[in-house]
């Protein structure tokens, strides 16, 4: 069994949620809206995302009836389905404070 781990890019964003942003906001990749490489990307984003929420980092609010309400209106403008996402406890407490830097 591999233990998990977390890349570069999900340690940035755990900083930036550690630190104050708390939450945000994820494009569900669609493949008639997007190109064939922002679909990857995409793809590679919403795995990476799927990592920190299995790990009990972040939880997933997009089913929460104001963040819902706001989901429907922005779907209204842009044909795009969203998932937003919010730090845990555990999370802040893993990654706020002092910075640390392997070497």
């Amino acid at each position: 069994m591999a233990i998990p781990q977390i890349n570069a890019e999900q340690v940035e964003l755990m900083e930036k949620l550690a630190s104050g942003l708390s939450a945000f906001c994820q494009a569900i990749p669609d493949a008639k809206l997007d190109s064939v490489v922002g679909y990857e990307d995409g793809m590679r984003v919403s795995l990476d995302n799927g990592q920190l929420l299995i790990l009990g980092l972040v939880k997933e609010v997009t089913d929460d009836p104001v963040v819902k309400e706001k989901l429907v209106n922005m779907y209204a403008m842009t044909s795009r389905l969203y998932r937003v996402f919010e730090i845990t406890e555990t999370g802040k407490a893993m990654f706020s404070g002092p910075e640390r830097r392997v070497q």
